[in-house]
C-alpha cells in the first residue's frame, strides 16, 4: 500500500510541476497592429500602433525598413500597459514598409518579429533624399495580425515533451514497484 502511495505522490506532483512549466511559456505576442500586416494606406501617417497580449516593459522598440533596405527610426516610442506608439518626425512616402519589432514582456522574454504594408501613392511621386523626409509611419484602422509563427509552438512542445516525460516516470515507478512486489 505503501508503494501505490509513492506511486500516486510522484505522478501528481510531476502533473502539477508539468502544469506550471507550461502556463510559464506564455510570451507576449502581437494581437493588433495599425497599420496592419498587409495592409495598404491611402493617407499617410507617422504613427505605428502595436498591440499585445501582455504587458510590455521599456526598452520594447520598432523600426522600419523601406522597399530599398534604408532603415527609419522613429523620432518617439511610447510604452502604455500592452501598447507600443511609434511615432516618426513626418508622414511616410509612398512604398512598402517592413515593421521589425522587439519588446520586452513582462517576463522577462524579448520576442521578436516583422510585417510588412505599403503606403499608396502616384506614380510620379519621388521619395525624397534625406533620411529625416523618409521617415514615417502609417495608420490605418486595426487589422489584427497572426502571432509569430515560432512563439506558440514553444509552449506546445513544452507540453509534450512534459507529458512525454510523466508518462516515462510514471512507466518506471510502476515497472520498478511492480518487480519489488514478490
Amino acid at each position: 500500500m505503501k508503494r501505490k502511495y509513492s506511486l500516486f505522490l510522484i505522478i501528481f506532483s510531476l502533473f502539477f510541476i508539468s502544469i506550471h512549466v507550461v502556463s510559464v511559456e506564455a510570451h507576449s505576442s502581437l494581437i493588433n497592429a495599425s497599420p496592419g500586416e498587409d495592409a495598404v494606406l491611402d493617407n499617410p501617417t507617422n504613427e505605428i500602433e502595436l498591440s499585445f497580449n501582455t504587458k510590455i516593459e521599456n526598452g520594447s522598440t520598432l523600426f522600419l525598413t523601406t522597399d530599398t533596405s534604408e532603415k527609419v527610426e522613429p523620432a518617439s516610442i511610447q510604452i502604455n500597459d500592452t501598447m507600443l506608439l511609434a511615432t516618426f518626425s513626418q508622414d511616410l512616402s509612398p512604398g512598402t514598409y517592413t515593421v521589425n519589432w522587439e519588446v520586452l514582456g513582462a517576463d522577462g522574454h524579448i520576442i521578436q518579429n516583422n510585417y510588412s504594408f505599403t503606403v499608396k501613392g502616384s506614380e510620379e511621386s519621388v521619395q525624397p533624399e534625406s533620411k529625416q523626409d523618409k521617415q514615417a509611419a502609417s495608420k490605418s484602422t486595426e487589422i489584427e495580425t497572426n502571432t509569430s509563427s515560432s512563439e506558440k509552438p514553444t509552449t506546445l512542445i513544452y507540453g509534450i515533451i512534459s507529458l512525454f516525460a510523466i508518462a516515462g516516470i510514471a512507466l518506471l515507478a510502476w515497472v520498478w514497484f511492480g518487480r519489488n512486489k514478490k
